[in-house]
This record gives structure tokens, sequence and C-alpha cells, in this order.
């Protein structure tokens, strides 16, 4: 999703017109095919062996190979800078796990970031843990998170979140919480959740999106172990369903539209390790609850929280009980929160004109020099 604004920036650019997009997922692979153009390429990335990587590269001819986040594959860094191709790490995030395993193996991350000409973080303290990491610190750049800009670009109209709604047979009278990427067990806790809040505000319904849609049916029977009328997307909706599971790919944006709350997943239990991304429903000016464990998105979690767009849930269900009936009472309450969320989102835009910028810069600056064996030394790295 990070891609689709980057693109955007890119195309018509020095940078060319043509881009080949790899995923390790068949979820990514989806996504990824439904945003690019007849003439990009989407295909999978193959396993991190040196003979397949270099024949990919050599095969691809890349002007410049663009690595976002913390996708650092050793084998596909070093052939493509072995072929004179620049390296780039975009939207960098190094989260507390990753860090500590990156950590523990310094001494041979040190000898593949030593390819990489350059590094655009999504924060100062990302940036300062991929220099203790070994990355040359005059190659590294602070350019923000480029997902606040891909969320404010590709947000449904209003058109479509009424035609959405309509097609979940939700009436406009009705509440609606929506929790996004939920992992193994959070589904249980919002189903007892989503009992208690019936017998207090009447006829609210919960859509719950799996992270991995292959959970579906654990999802939707977590509903019914808790007495809730239940309905699957992919099989149709039917009015009066309390327990909505959205097991369809590309409907979880329109969904954040119409709700009154959204719940961030992968952020109850410590072991699902770090949250979920906040900034679609921010994007959207919807109030936000997350679990304790946010560290996969800690900067964005906690600007989203000092700013009043964002509260934080107790682990149990209780007190996420406590905290969306206040904002379900109260509308305006949970309106103005989400107006306060939506001005984070807006003061972080920008990121993917930045990045873009530091791609035209580092391929007109490195597009030419001569690959080595990584780990020397090198005039124009």
């Amino acid at each position: 999703m990070a891609v689709r604004s980057l693109l955007l920036e890119m195309r018509g650019s020095s940078l060319g017109d043509s881009y080949m997009i790899s995923t390790v997922t068949s979820t990514g692979q989806d996504v990824a095919r439904g945003m690019v153009g007849p003439e990009d390429l989407c295909f999978y990335l193959p396993l991190d062996y040196p003979f397949m990587m270099n024949r990919i590269v050599s095969l691809a001819r890349p002007s410049f190979l663009a690595i976002l986040e913390t996708e650092i594959w050793p084998n596909l860094v070093r052939s493509a800078y072995r072929q004179t191709c620049p390296v780039l790490l975009v939207n960098g995030r190094i989260s507390d796990r990753s860090f500590g395993n990156y950590m523990r193996l310094r001494f041979f991350f040190r000898d593949v970031l030593s390819c990489f000409s350059a590094f655009g973080m999504q924060t100062q303290g990302d940036a300062d843990r991929i220099k203790a990491m070994g990355a040359p610190s005059d190659r590294v750049t602070v350019t923000g998170n480029v997902k606040f800009d891909s969320s404010s670009k590709g947000a449904p109209t209003a058109e479509e979140i009424a035609a959405f709604r309509r097609e979940l047979n939700l009436e406009e009278d009705r509440c609606v919480v929506v929790a996004g990427s939920i992992h193994p067990g959070e589904e249980n806790v919002l189903a007892e959740a989503l009992s208690s809040l019936n017998r207090v505000i009447p006829r609210v319904a919960m859509i719950v999106a799996p992270r991995h849609l292959d959970r579906a049916e654990e999802v939707a029977q977590a509903g019914r172990d808790a007495h809730l009328r239940v309905s699957r997307r992919s099989l149709g909706v039917h009015r009066e369903s309390q327990w909505i599971v959205l097991d369809t790919m590309g409907e979880l944006f329109k969904a954040y539209g119409m709700a009154s709350v959204v719940f961030m997943g992968k952020s109850l239990f410590r072991e699902h390790g770090g949250g979920q991304n906040p900034i679609e429903p921010a994007a959207l000016g919807k109030a936000v609850l997350m679990g304790p464990f946010v560290s996969n998105f800690r900067d964005v979690a906690q600007q989203l929280k000092e700013g009043g767009g964002l509260l934080e849930v107790e682990a149990g269900g209780i007190d996420f009980v406590r905290k969306a009936e206040r904002l379900l009472q109260d509308q305006e309450e949970a309106d103005r929160m989400g107006q306060r969320a939506l001005q984070v989102v807006k003061r972080n835009l920008g990121a993917a004109k930045r990045t873009a910028a530091l791609l035209r810069k580092t391929v007109e600056k490195d597009g030419s020099h001569q690959g080595v064996e990584s780990g020397t030394d090198h005039e124009n790295p």
C-alpha cells in the first residue's frame, strides 16, 4: 500500500514510467496487481539464494532497487550492488523485535548495509537504529512515513461508503465498530465485548477483519460462541447481523469509512508483536482504539495518542467495553476525536514527495557507479 503514493510521485519523472513490484505473499500480490498499470510488472520474489537473485537482477536490469521498510534480503541487495544498480531502503522502519535480531547479527548486516546508496527512514528513532546496525551515517535521511500519503490519497468516497453500507444491510441508525487486522485470540475478547455493549446500546454491529483470510471461519465461530448473530461477507450479510466477518480483499478501507469507532488489531497480546497500522482510519477522521502493544507503529500511535485521536485500551475486554461505550454514546465526542486524528495525518503528509526526491537524487548521483564486491570501499557509494 505504501508503494501506491510513491508510484504517483515517480511516474513521469526521470525515474521512469515502468516499474516492477515484487511481493512474498499472495495477499501482497493481489494488492500490488490492483494498483499497477499495463506497463508495470508484479511478481513473487524468489527465495534469497545467490543464483536466483543474480538471475532476477540480470533479467530485470533495473535502474534502481528500492526496498521498502525492513525487507532486507542480503543476496538480492548484493546482486543488485554488484551489477551497478543503486540500492535504497525507503520508508525504512526498524521495529523493536527486528532491531534486537539485527543487532545480534550486526557483524553480518554491517556488510550488507554498506551496499546501500541511501536510507530514507520513517522517524529519527528508525534512523538511529539503522545507524547502530552499521549503516553509514552520511547516507541516512529521515523522510517520514509514506503510508500517511497513501492513506490520504486512497480514501473511499462518501458514495462508495454509503453503497457498501447498503451491501452489508446496515441501516444508518446502527452504530458500527470496525475491528481491523485481528490476530488469533483477539476475536474472542472482541466478541464478548460486543455482547456486553449490546446490553447497553442496542443494535451495535461489529465488522471484524482478520489479518489472514484463512481464519475467517475461526473468527465467525468466536461470534457464535458469544451468542451473536453472525454473517460472513463472502456468503452474504443478513439483516440485523451483529458480528460481520470481512473475509474479502480490498474492502476494509470502506468499512472504516462507516465506523463510529475503529479498533486496530495485533495490539491486545504481547506475543502478536506490536500492532497494525492505524493511519487508514485516522485519515478518514475516525476515533481509534488500540491495545497496549504497538511497537510496530509506536511513533504513529504516540502521535495519535498525544494529538487526542487514539485511546489505548488494556489487554482485557472490560476496558475496551468502557471506552467504546463512551464513544458510541457520545457521537460528538467520537467525531471530535476523529478530527483530531485526521489533523495528525495532515501534519505528516509529504513523505512520498520527499522519498521520490531522495530516489531521484540518489539515482542521478549513483546510477553509473561501478559495482564491486560488497564490503569493499568505493569512491561513489
